[in-house]
């Protein structure tokens, strides 16, 4: 079928995508003579991949940020393929997109459309069902890196192998929006690339949190925000909040006052005195009581969102240590282990559930 234009010679401005023509196929009925020496062509000029080095000393096969060429000159006549979506594989793919420093990734479109079917529709001057992207290669104007993990989300495969940075992986789901893509959609708990992106939470609390939030994935963010525990709130700058928005801050602020609020509330009752004896008067309980608050006071002024049950057994047992009555002694005991379970039990996963989901209703209802 002729290839739908607008006029341009097939390049499209204002979107990201050129579109380039796949070498000539081979016609029926071609001699084997003829099929050879076009093949030999296309492997030379066109189609060359492998493990091998290319004649032009370029290592083929491998998806990086960044290519370096033995000369300075460009060689438009040598593409590198994606050892994650190669040509050979079964089914045969249908579907050929290539990277701005050309990297040409095979793929079977239907695949694509099952994960989201308007994908890269902004991109394309027709749907990516349409004939004409069987016999044309998609150029799109972004890194192979970035582009791997695009696909590899499309795919819901992981792009672990990779070995993709933390920045990759953001710089490649924030350019999803502009290709039609929902990253809201495509990483959920259960897919690879949402575990990948846990894995750097540890090291990236902040940045992880910032994506998630930006790109509307509560589940994502709900998880990473127990990393953020300790950060120092008034150390996030204007750039990060406004990235992370109003709705994602205000929850991330609520649950730091959250734990607050729930440790104040554990450590707000002393230990229950007992029934006054001939050896431990209420005055004497009146003393653990005053050293309790006093223990209390100091934990509540210093302590962090994150404070461990270690600490706060250091700071309560010594407590134990000048009491004669056997029964202040055990009433004390069972108040720091209460304190212990109780602080445990203040799961963050529980405060989470309760600050977003009033979030994740109000995005279920714009679905």
């Amino acid at each position: 079928m002729a290839a739908p234009t607008d006029g341009n010679d097939m390049q499209y401005p204002g979107t990201p995508v050129v579109l380039k023509p796949l070498p000539t196929p081979i016609e029926p009925g071609t001699s084997q003579e003829q099929m050879s020496m076009i093949e030999q062509q296309q492997q030379q000029q066109y189609f060359s991949w492998g493990t091998e080095q290319s004649s032009s000393g370029w290592s083929i096969g491998e998806e990086s940020e960044q290519h370096t060429y033995p000369t300075s000159e460009y060689r438009s006549d040598v593409i590198s393929i994606s050892t994650s979506f190669p040509p050979n594989t079964d089914p045969a793919p249908n579907t050929i997109f290539a990277s701005n420093d050309n990297v040409y990734f095979y793929t079977i479109y239907q695949n694509i459309l099952k994960a989201l079917p308007d994908a890269f529709r902004p991109c394309l001057i027709a749907p990516l069902s349409d004939p004409y992207y069987r016999t044309t290669v998609i150029v799109l104007n972004l890194p192979s890196g970035e582009l791997n993990i695009i696909l590899h989300a499309l795919y819901k495969t992981s792009p672990a192998d990779n070995a993709p940075s933390f920045e990759m992986l953001v710089r490649a789901i924030d350019r999803m929006p502009s290709y039609g893509l929902s990253a809201e959609h495509l990483i959920t708990p259960h897919t690879p690339l949402y575990q990948l992106l846990l894995a750097h939470a540890p090291l990236y609390p902040l940045d992880s949190y910032a994506l998630a939030a930006h790109h509307h994935l509560a589940p994502l963010a709900s998880t990473v925000s127990s990393h953020l525990l300790s950060h120092d709130m008034s150390t996030v700058s204007d750039e990060m909040a406004e990235r992370i928005g109003p709705v994602y801050l205000k929850r991330l602020l609520l649950l730091h006052s959250g734990r607050f609020t729930a440790l104040k509330d554990i450590l707000l009752h002393a230990p229950e005195p007992h029934p006054e004896t001939d050896t431990c008067s209420f005055e004497e309980q009146r003393k653990v009581t005053r050293a309790w608050a006093l223990v209390s006071a100091y934990l509540v002024w210093d302590a962090k969102p994150d404070i461990s049950t270690h600490i706060l057994g250091n700071a309560l047992n010594p407590l134990l240590e000048h009491l004669t009555c056997t029964q202040c002694t055990k009433l004390l005991e069972d108040k720091i282990k209460d304190v212990m379970v109780r602080w445990t039990a203040v799961k963050v996963s529980k405060l989470l559930r309760t600050l977003y989901s009033d979030l994740t209703l109000r995005n279920q209802r714009t679905i």
